[in-house]
């Protein structure tokens, strides 16, 4: 092996850890991005709920049209997605 030979090795091990590590950082992006989207559907799940409390007591308030159809259908969701209520 002359000097050309460990050269070019070196280039290409310093190549080969440059991708690694970009691989690396992809992957910490990644998980970093699913932790947020889990985080997001949390809020989403406890503001649909504070919703659909504020929505029962407009109903308990005798407030009809709108209301109850939107309740029929925030219930309807909640239930099909196995909430409890």
């Amino acid at each position: 092996m002359n000097y050309k030979d460990i050269l070019s090795l070196i280039v290409l091990s310093g190549s080969a850890i440059t991708a690694l590590w970009k691989i690396i950082e992809g992957i910490g992006k990644l998980l970093r991005m699913v932790t947020l989207v889990e985080n997001i559907a949390e809020e989403n799940k406890i503001l649909l709920k504070a919703n659909f409390v504020i929505l029962d007591g407009l109903k308990q308030m005798k407030c009809n049209g709108r209301v109850t159809q939107m309740y029929d259908e925030t219930r309807q969701f909640l239930i099909d997605r196995g909430e409890k209520l």
